[in-house]
């Protein structure tokens, strides 16, 4: 599959939402994001493989190209700046691939897992992943592996007991459900990490696991708020701190 030419606009709204970002300080300590100008292309490219099977199949309800970048990207953009590197990293109910495809192209020393039931949601990662690695997008950077599409859902892959260190998902699940299947599927790791990414919802509690960090965010493009907080697995015994709260100004 060979990718078309894509258009200028698309171009410059996806330059645009990665030089605005999230309005969120860097963090200090972390894995830091591949660089703008290489994970651009990609993006661009996947972003115009989305519109272009949109318009034959479901993949998304974004109205609007700016609400189809910031949907695509923007939720990747403040995870991929906390995630440690070379995690390996789960994406429950990942639809046209956010926010873990986008995840994968920002930061190409994560191993990621797309999760979706649909097929023809599968169809699409799996043609759009082939077609990526065919123009090397997808094959350069030191990446550990191209991302792995699995068919199905959350619930079945926990039962297998996985192997991930973290977990993610966009509004598959309620957040309180998400992250006790999040839970489940990092469950073996020596430092496992769940993700909830929330509109309006306040941030769901779960015994034996700590809020780390509650980032409030804008999306860049259409300046919709957004909230994600990072949970950590407590040490046995300890007390959970106050999480870290940076808020976009």
């Amino acid at each position: 599959m060979s990718l078309p030419s894509v258009s200028s606009a698309l171009e410059e709204r996806v330059a645009r939402a990665l030089s605005i970002g999230t309005g969120l300080p860097a963090p200090e300590g972390e894995a830091a994001t591949a660089g703008n100008e290489a994970a651009a292309s990609s993006l661009v490219r996947w972003i115009d493989l989305i519109a272009s099977w949109n318009a034959r199949i479901d993949l998304t309800a974004a109205r609007t190209d700016d609400e189809l970048v910031d949907l695509m990207v923007a939720d990747a953009l403040v995870i991929a700046a906390h995630v440690p590197r070379g995690a390996r990293v789960v994406d429950v109910g990942t639809g046209a691939g956010a926010p873990g495809l986008a995840l994968a192209l920002l930061r190409p020393d994560l191993a990621l897992t797309l999760v979706e039931p649909l097929q023809k949601r599968v169809s699409f990662l799996r043609n759009t992943i082939g077609a990526l690695l065919q123009s090397e997008a997808l094959g350069a950077g030191g990446r550990a592996r191209a991302p792995f599409v699995e068919r199905g859902r959350g619930e079945e892959l926990a039962r297998r007991r996985p192997a991930f260190d973290v977990a993610v998902s966009r509004a598959t699940l309620a957040p309180a459900r998400w992250l006790e299947m999040g839970a489940a599927l990092t469950a073996g790791a020596a430092a496992p990490e769940v993700w909830v990414l929330l509109a309006k919802e306040e941030p769901p509690v779960l015994p034996g696991w700590e809020v780390e960090a509650d980032l409030r965010y804008r999306w860049p493009l259409t300046s919709a708020e957004r909230r994600a907080v990072r949970y950590l697995r407590q040490a046995p015994g300890s007390t959970a701190s106050p999480p870290t709260v940076p808020e976009v100004t």
